[in-house]
């Protein structure tokens, strides 16, 4: 559970303002892969290209 945890906090961290309160009301249904994609900028916003 601390490594889910820890992913968590990190891809708040990592994303970008615009998707930002998307990811927080989604954060407990979004994957362990689509976190990690979002912490490595693998996953650009439509918005402001991050």
């Amino acid at each position: 559970m601390e490594k889910r945890e820890t992913l968590e906090k990190q891809a708040i961290d990592e994303v970008c303002e615009c998707r930002y309160y998307d990811l927080a009301d989604t954060i407990e249904e979004t994957s362990d892969e689509d976190l990690l994609a979002l912490i490595n900028h693998l996953i650009p916003c439509e918005i402001c290209g991050q």
